[in-house]
């Protein structure tokens, strides 16, 4: 299901604020898709329901979200940072390295 939003929500997302235009739901077993325009660079992008939080509401005490965490100050498992293959597995880059 596409849902248009009138008026977008104002969101927080991992890449920025932004407003949330649509909304896609592909049923029970499948996480919702936010479809957002990040202010900062004028992208669309499409994200997660686990990665989108709502902007409160000050005129009913409802905060504002806590910002998301930068990915190396996040708890859990590092991000690799680097292309290389994990060990054992096989190179599709050109030379076979």
């Amino acid at each position: 299901m596409f849902v248009q939003l009138n008026p977008p929500i104002h969101v927080l997302t991992p890449l920025g604020e932004g407003d949330c235009l649509a909304i896609l739901d592909y049923g029970v077993h499948v996480n919702t898709v936010w479809l957002v325009w990040l202010f900062d660079s004028g992208r669309v992008a499409h994200f997660d329901s686990t990665d989108i939080r709502v902007y409160g509401n000050p005129m009913y005490g409802i905060p504002d979200p806590i910002p998301f965490q930068k990915p190396e100050d996040a708890p859990g498992r590092p991000i690799r940072k680097s292309a290389a293959p994990r060990p054992g597995k096989k190179s599709h880059a050109p030379g076979g390295k």
